[in-house]
């Protein structure tokens, strides 16, 4: 699962958003900091590669909700991974 938090105060790091992703199957979490929301694609990657080396696992797929941010870029990745983006319900009032 995947979800991006903030805007925060900003760190001394210049960063006001973190990125959250946490592998079920493993119970692992990752939470990197994020400076814009435009980081948030190679965030994911990174953080996805770090948990593959950990578990010595290739992740199936990525649950996040249907945020726009940086879905155009990730989709590639994924596909070059054979990997899944499953996207959440969108929020309904």
């Amino acid at each position: 699962m995947n979800d991006m938090m903030g805007p925060f105060r900003q760190t001394k790091g210049g960063s006001s958003r973190q990125n959250a992703l946490l592998d079920r199957y493993s119970g692992l979490s990752e939470v990197g900091p994020l400076p814009s929301k435009a980081d948030e694609a190679s965030c994911v990657e990174t953080q996805l590669r770090e948990l593959q080396t950990l578990t010595g696992k290739k992740f199936k797929d990525l649950r996040s909700d249907n945020g726009r941010e940086s879905m155009g870029t990730l989709e590639q990745w994924f596909a070059r991974n054979g990997s899944q983006h499953q996207r959440s319900t969108p929020y309904m009032p």
